[in-house]
C-alpha cells in the first residue's frame, strides 16, 4: 500500500495524471492512443482510490465512537466541498460562488 501522507507521492501522482492528460490531448486524432492514455489514467485513479479507502478503513478502526463520528463528519464535509467545486459557479457570480463554498463549511 502507498503512503499517501507523503507529499512527494502526491506530487508524483499529480504529475503522472497531467502527463496522461497531455498525451490524450496531443494525440486527439489517434483513438488508440487516447484510449490507452484514458485507460491508464482511470486505472491509476482506481488504484489511488482503493489505497485511500484502505487507509481510511485502517485509520478509522483505531478511533473511539466520538472520534469516528467526527471523522465521518469531516469526510462528509470534504465530499460536499468536492461536489460544489466540481459543479463550479454555474450562473452565480464569483462572489456568490465563494459565499456558497464558505456556507458549506
Amino acid at each position: 500500500m502507498h503512503d499517501f501522507a507523503d507529499p512527494r507521492l502526491l506530487l508524483c501522482e499529480q504529475e503522472e495524471a497531467e502527463r496522461l492528460s497531455s498525451l490524450a490531448l496531443a494525440w486527439q486524432d489517434e483513438p488508440r492512443v487516447q484510449h490507452l492514455a484514458i485507460a491508464a489514467a482511470l486505472l491509476r485513479k482506481g488504484l489511488s482510490v482503493e489505497s485511500l479507502s484502505s487507509l481510511s478503513r485502517t485509520f478509522s478502526q483505531g478511533l473511539s465512537r466520538d472520534e469516528l463520528k467526527r471523522f465521518e463528519l469531516l469526510r462528509s464535509l470534504r465530499t460536499g466541498m468536492s461536489v460544489l467545486r466540481l459543479m463550479g459557479p454555474g450562473t452565480r457570480s464569483p462572489r456568490e460562488y465563494r459565499q456558497s463554498l464558505g456556507a458549506a463549511l
